[in-house]
């Protein structure tokens, strides 16, 4: 039997044959149960060497911050 309904996923008036009936006066078009059927879509895959160790960062900032504590501190020493 065809009948016209509003599919309460994508909200498209269609027209086909014995769409899912979900609950009393909600139904799924084709498209839609198809789409629920399908695994979702794999991530991307990462490239090697795109991000940068977790810790390198951090520790680069540390010695940046060192480093210039230090010459800061001989030049008010006057030593610079």
């Amino acid at each position: 039997m065809i009948c016209e309904f509003q599919c309460c996923r994508c909200r498209w008036v269609k027209t086909e044959p014995d769409p899912l009936q979900v609950s009393d006066n909600r139904f799924l078009c084709q498209v839609c149960v198809k789409r629920e059927q399908e695994p979702p879509p794999a991530p991307p895959p990462m490239r090697e060497g795109a991000m940068p160790h977790p810790h390198g960062v951090g520790v680069t900032l540390v010695v940046l911050v060192f480093l210039m504590g230090v010459a800061v501190g001989t030049k008010m020493a006057g030593g610079w």
